[in-house]
């Protein structure tokens, strides 16, 4: 019986006799089926997977047209698809699963309590334009939410007191909304944490693939997982710039949230700062512009990430014919394997160029994760920065509490020195009556003044909600971002779910 020989490393030769090559041919078509019964489980979790991620997605975009129910809906339903994957599929990345449901359940909750919240600032903007359609018919509006009591009415001769009680009821307001960029602080250092914990954890599968890499590098017929291998590190390079980009975003978004808190901080300086005021109105229509130019880039963004899952489709489908071409290419060569002498000793050089090509390969891994491990420092100074600009902020708001409190005696103090002023003129003969015509057309011209600031600062907190706005959308781009990161992750759990079975089918043909 003639005996066909394989090259193995360095010159070694395995030898098989025909027994031997039948032996082998079995295993190989015995491991080529449990790969196709493996193949239907790990299509099933896919779709599941492409069904949980279209309803996030149309969760998110609910969210953004403040669609508060759809988008509550959706996210349930993601929830669950998920939670099917998680308990009939354990093993398709767990970590990725856990943190998806996670998330859903973070945002719904988040959802459930803006409800209300949404109906709140709804009431604040009816009545601040209450407020500022009573100042100009020379009435006291009430607070945002609250009615008008009897002792909120000032008769019309004191405009000093009357104007230094709608500054604290502003003052209140302002305060409320200081909250609530501290919650929304609050929240966006813990998204930042999680997505810090997903980059660790990429990492660590990054490292796991490697050494699984050199195992297998000595092992004849991996060529297709090479190859595969050398896609996965390409797509990996596209997934880092992609990652940087969010960065990015995520580094403007830091800074928006900053100068909404130098704008809340300015607004309760508005009544003796009016100049100032005007200025950093014009640095914030500047900022409205670079954030919507920000927010065409991310909508370009998001256009190259569905290009980018057409692709990974489109290439799914080319390996599932290449899978069944190479079964039938092993039918024939079993068949032949007589004439396949020359034709295996060609492969062997074509496996071991590939090998060099993957070598290569993993150097440019190596040179991206050193990368990756730059940003993440530099990401961490910027969190630093950000903790410190908080508390400068927190120090100058209890500063200007303090100036609007002497502010307020010093309105008190004058309005007490105008009535004894009155007193006295009423007293004093007819050769007077000029100095006091002139004294009323002095507190004439700073009521004007003083309701001409009102309406600056009207416009402004106008300004201010547009900008809380903008930084909401950012925010759910930021979402979207790192729902994107976690599908590339899926992915290449998938790409090494199918290294592993050929590292299976591979042993088998060994043995």
């Amino acid at each position: 019986m003639k005996r066909c020989s394989l090259l193995r490393n360095g010159g070694r030769r395995w030898k098989l006799r025909g027994a031997g090559l039948f032996i082998l041919g079995l295993g190989v078509v015995m491991a080529v089926g449990a790969r196709d019964a493996t193949a239907e489980t790990d299509e099933e979790a896919a779709a599941l997977r492409a069904e949980a991620y279209q309803s996030l997605i149309d969760g998110d975009h609910a969210a953004s047209a403040g669609r508060t129910p759809e988008a509550v809906a959706a996210y349930s339903k993601a929830r669950g698809l998920y939670q099917v994957i998680q308990k009939k599929f354990p093993a398709t990345d767990p970590p990725v699963i856990a943190y998806r449901i996670r998330y859903l359940n973070d945002r719904i909750a988040a959802l459930s309590r803006k409800e209300p919240l949404v109906e709140a600032v709804g009431a604040q903007k009816q009545g601040e334009t209450a407020t500022a359609e009573a100042t100009a018919a020379g009435e006291v509006a009430p607070v945002a939410g609250q009615a008008i009591a009897p002792f909120d009415v000032v008769p019309a001769g004191r405009g000093e007191v009357r104007r230094a009680t709608l500054s604290a009821r502003k003052r209140r307001a302002g305060e409320g909304q200081a909250a609530e960029v501290a919650r929304n602080a609050a929240y966006y250092r813990k998204k930042y944490e999680v997505l810090l914990q997903e980059n660790q954890y990429l990492h660590r599968r990054l490292s796991e693939l490697q050494d699984e890499l050199e195992s297998a590098a000595e092992k004849p017929g991996a060529s297709n997982l090479r190859k595969r291998i050398i896609e996965l590190t390409q797509e990996n390079a596209e997934l880092h710039d992609q990652l940087s980009i969010a960065h990015d975003k995520l580094r403007a978004a830091r800074e928006l949230l900053v100068a909404q808190e130098d704008l809340q901080a300015q607004l309760d300086e508005a009544a003796a700062m009016y100049e100032q005021l005007m200025r950093e109105n014009r640095s914030l229509g500047d900022e409205v512009a670079r954030l919507s130019a920000q927010l065409n880039r991310a909508a370009k963004v998001r256009s190259e990430m569905g290009n980018r899952i057409a692709e990974l489709t489109a290439a799914s489908e080319r390996w599932s014919r290449e899978k069944k071409e190479l079964q039938r290419q092993y039918q024939a060569d079993l068949a032949e394997q007589r004439r396949a002498n020359e034709q295996q000793r060609r492969r062997t050089r074509d496996l071991q160029a590939r090998i060099s090509e993957l070598q290569r390969g993993i150097d440019q891994v190596e040179a991206e994760k050193r990368d990756i491990a730059a940003r993440i420092v530099s990401l961490e100074a910027d969190r630093r920065n950000y903790k410190a600009r908080l508390k400068d902020a927190e120090t100058r708001s209890s500063e200007l509490e303090k100036r609007i409190e002497e502010l307020r005696r010093q309105y008190a103090a004058r309005e007490q020195r105008w009535q004894k002023v009155r007193a006295q003129m009423e007293d004093q003969l007819r050769s007077e009556q000029e100095a006091v015509a002139q004294y009323r057309e002095q507190v004439a011209a700073l009521q004007r003044r003083m309701e001409s600031l009102e309406k600056d600062l009207a416009f402004l907190r106008d300004e201010q909600m547009r900008s809380r706005e903008q930084l909401t959308r950012l925010r759910q781009e930021k979402a979207e971002l790192i729902e994107r990161v976690d599908a590339a992750g899926a992915a290449r759990a998938g790409l090494m779910q199918q290294i592993e079975r050929l590292r299976g089918s591979l042993a088998e043909a060994e043995s």
